[in-house]
């Protein structure tokens, strides 16, 4: 079998499963033959892939193919699931056996038996068609039984057909491929349903058709009809409006199948549901016993007498001559019973099926006739053929004439619904071959009659030639009668090529159309990708520009104040803290020492003695230079070792020079001062203990530096 488009490739791993091949393919899935590693046998593996609502992308992944179809993917997942899991609890031997259920890919997969025996198909194209009932029905009651367990469970099969019918090593008929079941019984299906033309019913071609086990009845009995005919009984389709199916019942010869098998048969062709047996049980009651009645009738309880009666061994003949008897006659085929009792009224008919309700017939055993029995007996009964009324016998004779012109028309609309296309060009060979022949014919003849002129009298001669030019004129007329036969169909050939050119150009149209959509909105949006980053450059641009004038205003407000803040006229930050510039640096120092009121603002109280300095730990020094930092929006830090030394060798009069000051480097417990003779104090070591509590002689000032 060709690969499947969608198909996943030989080699593919699901599990300890590796695909193989593609067994089949149809509307709802693919099918592969799998090694199962294992176990090390092959099997069966059935993927859901339904191709009208679901695509296969990134090499394995199954999606939905859209948007809309996300919900019935979403629904045909569950449904799958769910009737997998049904399956599986079968254990029939003439349904195919469910192993495993796996869930993989975005899709589920189906593990099953996988047989290599033929397919039904295969055994009827070899054999042409059943032989008698016994063979046929070896084949199908298996079936029945395993289907009708299937309807039980609320399931439907929907694909019956002789290639889903698979013959095992032993010879036993297994029923496959459930992939197109679904749990719709007494439910309205509006999915898609896939049809095989020939074996599925009405209702499936329809989206909202009411389907239940009549519908696995309709495919079951096509099945039948395929192996007693040979043929496949029409497309359901085609059907409606004017019925072209012929039953079986009108077929001229159908020896070794009884006529009770052959209406149930019919039955359950019918074209609409409502008008089928609706349960296998039912159906099987209808042709059940039509093995075990040659005579068309059951010999335990009813019995025939018709023109043909059997000699003085019959059974009717050998009944005593009081005995009573009763009739009884089908209203549909006019089949005759004969009672034991008038007690019943409903009866069924054990030659077409049908039931009808009927009141029984006391017969007179004295009309029955001595002669039937061969014996010369007046205290028995004389046999008694039952007469068929007038009516009965106007019925008949209708419903012959119905059925010889059913039978006519149905014929002749079979050979008028053929495919036109094929008998027109068999017509057209035909015309060819036998004008063919009849040229050739007169060619030959030519030849013989120029012959017989050459040795004729001379009037013969005249007469044969004349003769001959008026052939010779007919074979060319025939000539060009056949050349322009040949033209014609070259011309239809031309035709029906151009129509596929015409196809296939407007397929590639429409590609076109499509890809240049395509790159027209991949170019809008290439411009649109381009336009923003073209809007975020400028908007980048024009945030360094703004920043470098931001900057640029910084640095000159910086260089204002260190070039005017002095000790004579110091800059003043809110906290009160004056600062000078350091000559030869780019900070500024605080001249006086960090007051008590600005450090009790940082604490958040308040405090009456502001002028003298903050006796406070390194810990809440640093901290407060932090805290400054953030409310006033600049860069306040304690000292450095290094920027200490620079304030002293500048010479800067500091307010309280002699008092110790905490500085950054303090965490290595040590502060510094200015000492009065001008020199700095270094490395003084300071206790432990004043890190963590405060000392009544150290205090400490603050560094502004650029924040650039």
């Amino acid at each position: 079998m060709e690969p499947h488009r969608l198909a996943l490739p030989p080699g593919y791993r699901i599990e300890n499963y590796e695909i193989q091949a593609v067994l089949g393919k149809g509307g709802f899935g693919i099918t592969y033959v799998a090694f199962d590693w294992t176990l090390g046998r092959h099997m069966a593996i059935k993927e859901l892939l339904p191709d009208s609502i679901a695509t296969r992308i990134e090499g394995s992944t199954v999606v939905a193919m859209g948007p809309s179809h996300e919900e019935s993917w979403q629904w045909a997942r569950e449904r799958f699931v769910e009737e997998a899991r049904i399956l599986a609890g079968f254990r029939h031997p003439n349904i195919i056996a469910v192993h495993r259920l796996i869930e993989a890919n975005g899709t589920v997969y189906l593990v099953m038996d996988h047989l290599e025996g033929e397919s039904y198909e295969a055994r009827l194209r070899r054999i042409g068609r059943e032989p008698d009932e016994t063979s046929l029905m070896a084949v199908i009651r298996p079936l029945l039984d395993g289907l009708q367990e299937v309807h039980a469970a609320g399931l439907l099969h929907r694909d019956i057909k002789p290639e889903n019918i698979l013959f095992d090593k032993r010879g036993n008929p297994v029923l496959i491929d459930f992939g197109a079941a679904r749990a719709t019984v007494g439910a309205t299906m509006t999915m898609t349903s896939i049809v095989t033309h020939g074996y599925s019913p009405i209702e499936q071609y329809q989206t909202k058709g009411k389907m239940g086990p009549w519908t696995d009845i309709y495919a079951a009995g096509a099945v039948m009809y395929r192996a007693i005919t040979g043929e496949k009984p029409p497309v359901a389709a085609d059907r409606v409006g004017t019925d072209c199916y012929v039953p079986l019942l009108s077929y001229p010869s159908l020896s070794g199948f009884s006529q009770p098998l052959l209406h149930a048969v019919d039955s359950s062709l019918a074209i609409f549901g409502e008008q089928r047996p609706r349960s296998i049980s039912e159906w099987v009651i209808r042709f059940s016993n039509s093995q075990q009645e040659p005579a068309r009738a059951s010999a335990a309880t009813i019995k025939t007498c018709d023109e043909n009666h059997p000699d003085a061994s019959s059974a009717l003949c050998n009944q005593p001559a009081n005995e009573r008897r009763y009739s009884v006659i089908c209203p549909h085929c006019n089949w005759s019973m004969i009672l034991e009792t008038d007690i019943q009224t409903s009866f069924e008919c054990a030659c077409c099926g049908a039931k009808f309700d009927a009141k029984p017939r006391f017969q007179n055993t004295t009309e029955w006739s001595e002669s039937a029995c061969g014996a010369n007996r007046s205290d028995e009964p004389k046999p008694h053929k039952l007469p068929l009324s007038m009516a009965n016998w106007a019925k008949l004779a209708a419903a012959s004439l119905i059925l010889v012109g059913l039978i006519y028309f149905g014929f002749s609309w079979a050979l008028a619904v053929g495919n036109v296309q094929k008998r027109m060009d068999d017509s057209i060979r035909q015309q060819i071959a036998a004008k063919q022949k009849e040229a050739h014919e007169f060619e030959m003849t030519m030849k013989a009659m120029q012959f017989a002129s050459s040795v004729a009298p001379p009037t013969a001669v005249d007469q044969k030639k004349k003769w001959v030019e008026t052939q010779v004129s007919r074979l060319e007329a025939l000539k060009a009668s056949e050349m322009e036969d040949r033209q014609r169909e070259q011309r239809y050939k031309e035709a029906l090529l151009q129509e596929k050119a015409a196809a296939i150009a407007k397929q590639n149209e429409e590609a076109r159309i499509r890809q240049l959509e395509a790159d027209q909105q991949a170019q809008k949006a290439a411009e649109r990708a381009a336009r923003d980053m073209a809007a975020k450059k400028k908007e980048r641009e024009q945030s360094m520009l703004v920043a470098e004038q931001k900057l640029q205003e910084a640095q000159a407000a910086w260089s204002e104040i260190l070039t005017k803040a002095n000790v004579q006229s110091p800059f003043v930050s809110p906290a009160g803290l004056r600062f000078a510039s350091v000559p030869g640096t780019d900070f500024l120092v605080s001249l006086n020492l960090v007051s008590r009121s600005a450090f009790a603002s940082f604490q958040g109280t308040k405090t009456s003695n502001n002028e003298q300095p903050a006796y406070v730990t390194y810990r809440e020094a640093s901290d407060f230079c932090t805290w400054l930092s953030m409310s006033e929006k600049n860069n306040f830090h304690l000292p450095t070792e290094e920027e200490w030394k620079k304030v002293v060798q500048s010479g800067i009069i500091l307010d309280g020079g002699s008092h110790w000051i905490w500085c950054a480097d303090a965490l290595k417990n040590s502060a510094y001062s200015a000492g009065g003779d001008g020199k700095i104090l270094l490395g003084e070591t300071v206790k432990p203990a004043y890190r963590d509590k405060p000392s009544q002689d150290i205090g400490f000032r603050c560094i502004l530096s650029p924040s650039f």
